[in-house]
């Protein structure tokens, strides 16, 4: 008889390449389908868990106090859903609402029956974790090079896009974590024992920095290289004091809009960026024109500051509509702040952003600790750094994103007491 635990495991691994199609099926097929879609592993291990419960007549204790925060975090975004569809908000269903509930809860749930099963191997979740995106890597490769699918979103020409990762620079969550992980199990497999499998690791990694390379995103490696040059100083050991420190990141982002586009075209990094200069640098110019409204609507407390205005509640604010004649006819009810944080100010007002920062600082004070006691957890830390400072600047870590879910898989496996 197969062991429940083994099922679990491998449905866990299932849980984000099935995420990954999910994007493509929504929006080529059905959002209803595509968030269905997206909980089938997720809703197989909360069975397996439910039933064995009714067999041995007791439900176990499976969550514990760090998790309850992440659950009213997940409530505040449930909440703001159910908000922006009483508002009238364009295209949002009831039925797409209920899914959307569905999926960020059963996921979040499912990760922690995992954690729960594997209570005894704390250091499983980074052999699940990277066989689960390596196999999500796979099958967006077959996607794009054997089927020649594409995201059905934004197109960039020259750039990656492939199809089950939620956009363009989606991907970056994939492959990111990725670089860090791969280069985790190069280092502690030796070539003498494992000769083969080190290529392969090798191998793997060079891909992953192509891809990353071709994707282009700027912000997303420049912050890879902030996150390389942390761990490089030690300056990690600073711990809870990096999620604080970030929430300067958007103001300082600001203030330097004049300064930032030609610092980039210095040297090297006008090589690696590409396509760099003051008047190009449109994607950053672009960020800025959705960060000061949003930036100004929180300083003069505007509405719905402290609970929020409902998920993309900038649609009800008008905070977009100044970006407009940069992307003219894309409409309003599509645009997004380029921002996890203020997207959560915004939807979830400033109780769920300390809500999503209280999370951060949880994370990195536990993986913190136990990067200490097992060298390749530190690569779990790097990304725990890298996803903290990208979500001031960057929406591909938010509410539904694999950025988000990977947070969440992380989180989950969260004890108490962080002892190996």
């Amino acid at each position: 008889m197969i062991e429940k635990k083994i099922v679990i495991n491998y449905l866990t691994i299932c849980v984000f390449p099935i995420i990954g199609i999910s994007t493509y099926v929504s929006g080529t097929i059905s959002p209803t389908i595509g968030f269905l879609f997206s909980c089938i592993p997720s809703i197989l291990i909360i069975i397996i868990f439910l039933v064995e419960s009714i067999y041995q007549e007791k439900i176990p204790a499976i969550f514990n106090g760090y998790h309850l925060i992440f659950l009213l975090f997940i409530t505040t975004s449930i909440i703001a859903l159910f908000v922006s569809y009483k508002r009238g908000y364009p295209d949002l269903s009831i039925t797409v609402v209920f899914l959307r509930s569905l999926r960020i809860f059963t996921i979040f749930l499912s990760f922690v029956i995992f954690a729960h099963y594997n209570k005894d191997d704390r250091f499983i979740i980074v052999n699940i974790l990277f066989k689960s995106l390596v196999l999500l890597l796979g099958i967006n490769i077959i996607g794009y090079y054997g089927l020649g699918l594409t995201a059905p979103f934004r197109q960039i020409e020259g750039r990656i896009n492939f199809p089950f990762s939620g956009g363009v620079y989606g991907a970056n969550m994939i492959i990111i974590p990725l670089i860090f992980l791969t280069f985790s199990n190069i280092l502690k497999t030796k070539f003498t024992d494992k000769p083969f499998l080190k290529i392969g690791y090798g191998a793997l990694l060079i891909l992953c920095l192509y891809i990353f390379y071709t994707i282009n995103a700027r912000l997303f490696l420049l912050t890879f290289i902030v996150v390389v040059l942390i761990f490089s100083l030690n300056l990690q050991k600073a711990g809870i004091l990096i999620p604080i420190l970030s929430v300067f990141t958007l103001p300082v982002l600001v203030s330097l809009r004049l300064i930032l586009p030609k610092f980039l075209t210095i040297g090297p990094l006008e090589y690696i960026l590409q396509r760099i200069d003051y008047r190009s640098f449109i994607t950053f110019q672009g960020r800025l024109y959705l960060w000061e409204p949003a930036m100004d609507w929180l300083k003069s407390f505007g509405d719905g500051v402290y609970f929020g205005n409902g998920w993309n509640g900038q649609y009800f604010l008008r905070l977009a509509e100044k970006y407009n004649f940069l992307s003219p006819g894309f409409l309003t009810i599509n645009k997004h702040l380029h921002s996890t944080t203020l997207d959560v100010l915004v939807s979830q007002g400033i109780f769920g952003y300390l809500i999503l920062l209280i999370i951060y600082i949880v994370l990195v004070y536990h993986y913190n600790l136990l990067s200490k006691k097992r060298s390749e957890l530190k690569f779990l830390y790097m990304t725990i750094i890298f996803i903290v400072l990208l979500s001031h600047y960057d929406v591909n870590v938010s509410v539904s994103t694999i950025g988000f879910f990977i947070t969440s898989f992380l989180y989950a496996n969260i004890s108490r007491v962080p002892n190996a």
